[in-house]
């Protein structure tokens, strides 16, 4: 039986279920229980025109519009119930898990057909090889005792059960480590290799505990740590895995005079175009606001990019990454974090028009549409 299916949906939607603000995708034909906990390919149509990754579908909801609407308390009830008029089966397929390409794939990369609604992906599509060689991003939570070993660069090995959540798992992937305590604080990390084992107790042999976790701790408790959230019996059924990762971008929000300072520093530059910013910055944007947000990525205990928001207005202030650190994806990254707190993936912003080819890429990649122009200033997405 054929298990991967390429499914479109409009980029605006895409962009949603991967920055995690829509977890019910709306269809009129159910993609069937057999597709259920497999991987579904998801090609964003309209503006971005490439596949961006798969998603888990866990649970399909099927009945009225009313019954849907109800179950799943989708807000945008009107576009649901346009896209439902005169349909008599309505159905609403519950994401459990996304995962995004690092890069995603272009339609202009490969020859495919691209389906109405979805069709499965035979093994001897050149497609086929693309999205199986992919690498994708993860997402895993960690109590802050482990988030800051990592952080502080000792931990270079997570320890996983190997489920099938940690077989999709290749070198090269990025995953993003939550503090399970302040998710507003995370690591950006990369895969440098893995290790396989029967057992944690097996896979320590080969590793000091300077790199499983950290100094001041030993093998013995670290293995009694481990052993209370997997049990033997667990271990020896899926075995167990060793991520191997390269030092992490740290990426948060919190503020103080500290960091708000060196915020400034590293963003200087734009005083180039916008006089007024560090009054501006200092004075409105940094003061302890629900309204505004700042989030920023360190490396290396240096800030090297910042993004500045306006909920109200759904305003993009600012978006800085440093030179050293540009077209690694690292303003994809923020973004993906600016969307969630906007509640929009097309945000107003404007920019000087000496800047207007570094946006380009992002105007392509979410669809961003040009406005106005005054004097020398764009806008994008709404606005004068």
């Amino acid at each position: 039986m054929q298990e991967n299916l390429l499914m479109s949906i409009k980029t605006k939607y895409t962009n949603q279920i991967f920055n995690g603000t829509k977890i019910y995708e709306f269809r009129r034909k159910s993609i069937g229980e057999k597709n259920l906990n497999k991987k579904i390919y998801i090609y964003s149509s309209e503006e971005a025109k490439e596949i961006v990754g798969f998603i888990i579908v866990d649970k399909i909801l099927s009945g009225s519009v009313n019954k849907l609407l109800k179950e799943t308390e989708y807000p945008d009830k009107k576009a649901i119930r346009e896209y439902f008029k005169d349909s008599k089966e309505c159905y609403a397929l519950h994401i459990k898990e996304t995962y995004k390409f690092i890069k995603p794939i272009k339609i202009n990369e490969i020859n495919f057909t691209v389906p109405q609604f979805y069709r499965y992906i035979s093994k001897e599509e050149e497609l086929y090889k693309m999205i199986s060689k992919r690498n994708i991003i993860h997402k895993m939570k960690l109590q802050p005792k482990y988030f800051d070993y990592i952080k502080s660069g000792t931990k270079r090995i997570e320890l996983r059960l190997y489920d099938e959540k940690r077989k999709l798992i290749k070198n090269n992937d990025r995953i993003i480590f939550i503090n399970d305590k302040n998710h507003e604080e995370k690591l950006i990390t990369h895969v440098k290799a893995i290790h396989r084992a029967k057992t944690f107790e097996n896979l320590f042999n080969n590793f000091d505990i300077s790199i499983l976790a950290d100094s001041s701790k030993t093998k013995e408790n670290l293995l009694k740590e481990l052993n209370k959230f997997y049990t033997q019996e667990d271990q020896e059924k899926y075995g167990v895995i060793g991520l191997e990762i390269v030092t992490p971008y740290v990426l948060n929000s919190e503020l103080n005079k500290k960091i708000i300072d060196e915020i400034y520093k590293t963003t200087k530059e734009i005083e180039k175009y916008y006089s007024d910013y560090k009054e501006w910055f200092y004075k409105k944007q940094t003061i302890k606001s629900d309204n505004r947000k700042t989030i920023y990525i360190k490396k290396d205990n240096q800030i090297i990019a910042v993004v500045n928001l306006k909920k109200d207005e759904k305003k993009l202030c600012t978006l800085y990454v440093s030179k050293t650190y540009r077209n690694q994806g690292i303003s994809s990254i923020l973004l993906e974090e600016a969307f969630k707190y906007l509640e929009t993936t097309k945000p107003y912003l404007t920019c000087n028009q000496e800047k207007e080819n570094h946006i380009k890429p992002l105007m392509i990649k979410y669809g961003w549409k040009k406005t106005n122009v005054i004097n020398e200033e764009i806008f994008f997405n709404g606005g004068k």
